[in-house]
């Protein structure tokens, strides 16, 4: 009898555990943002986590910005900005915050806000502010024409041109690793015979099947690394991981006009341009952030999606039905337009539509 007990008692802790390892994360929904006609979508456009997570800072159409309690959802401070932020960055011990907006060779348009009273704090000089807050001076962005293909690369404000190399089709989507060395492209292309005069970004006539080409660039020379060996689909999300050893596509594969195929993430080492990994999953949402240990995708559309890319294991998170003073609205449950992990991992922040602000606490 007492065997039987303890017997009882180990299966009864394992469903205990098991249950408790299962256990949905918290959503603490962050009401503050207002929806000034409901006809028009007002998002929320940006969230930022300082670097220790405890805080969150969001902005909106609504030209307010608002610092929030990362583990209570407690608006901490309200600040008012006619012109909306391109930009947030916190000082590295979380104790002030900046709003930027525009930054030339000789100044910077940038607001700072001490976080613990709220009060606003005299501008920096250019120098003074890349001194005190972690901004990158550098960063690359693409630039395509009818034919050609450049990128842009932005450092101290000045900008250059760099050819890539190759013909390019239309610009679907694109990212640059994390060091600003590489960029990886996909442009869009079909299936149909290329000899014709027509180009063939244009020529999708009925329901002609089309793909995506997706090739890696370096950035500094120009000159094509990789084109990737896929099977073919359409390929309309990009993400680097932290580390920049790798990227992650989202991939709707042999899509036709009249009916999608099945969506599939994919796992490419950067380095080399081999496939690392295929993850299926239901239906193709928009990556977002790659986690700061590089094993876990956050995308999103209508709620989260949590990609773990070691087991491909995926988890889905609702939304749920939103508080007041947003529930009467139609969209009750409006679109996911961005989301980020926190620094330390343990949180998801999201915006979208709607005046829409969030934030998944994953443990």
């Amino acid at each position: 009898m007492k065997h039987l007990f303890c017997v009882i008692l180990v299966i009864f802790s394992v469903v205990v555990g098991s249950l408790q390892a299962e256990e949905m994360p918290k959503y603490i929904e962050l009401v503050g943002h207002e929806i000034i006609d409901d006809s028009v979508l007002h998002n929320v456009v940006t969230i930022v986590f300082s670097p220790d997570s405890k805080k969150a800072v969001t902005s909106a159409a609504d030209c307010t910005i608002r610092l929030w309690d990362a583990d209570s959802g407690k608006e901490l401070h309200k600040w008012r900005w006619d012109e909306i932020p391109q930009t947030f960055v916190f000082t590295s011990d979380s104790k002030k915050v900046a709003g930027v907006n525009v930054i030339t060779k000789e100044t910077i348009d940038a607001r700072i806000w001490d976080i613990e009273s709220g009060k606003e704090l005299p501008k920096l000089e250019r120098e003074a502010f890349f001194d005190t807050f972690p901004l990158p001076r550098k960063y690359v962005g693409p630039v395509s024409t009818s034919d050609e293909l450049y990128v842009q690369i932005w450092e101290d404000s000045s900008m250059k041109l760099r050819k890539l190399e190759g013909h390019v089709m239309q610009l679907i989507a694109a990212a640059y690793s994390p060091d600003h060395k590489k960029i990886v492209i996909s442009e869009l292309g079909s299936t149909v015979d290329r000899t014709g005069d027509i180009p063939y970004h244009r020529a999708f006539p009925g329901n002609t099947p089309f793909h995506t080409t997706v090739r890696v660039w370096d950035v500094e020379s120009g000159k094509e690394l990789h084109t990737l060996d896929r099977h073919g689909g359409l390929v309309r999300s990009l993400k680097f991981s932290p580390d920049g050893k790798k990227f992650a596509m989202m991939e709707i594969t042999k899509p036709i006009a009249a009916e999608l195929g099945k969506s599939v993430v994919r796992l490419w080492d950067a380095d080399s341009g081999k496939e690392l990994k295929e993850i299926e999953v239901s239906s193709e949402m928009k990556f977002s952030d790659f986690s700061p240990d590089g094993k876990k995708i956050v995308d999103h559309t209508i709620g989260i999606r949590i990609i773990d890319t070691e087991s491909a294991k995926v988890q889905r998170l609702e939304m749920p039905e939103r508080s007041e003073p947003y529930r009467w609205y139609v969209y009750s449950r409006p679109i996911v337009r961005y989301s980020i992990f926190s620094p330390d991992g343990k949180k998801i922040g999201l915006v979208g539509d709607y005046a829409l602000a969030g934030i998944w606490v994953l443990e």
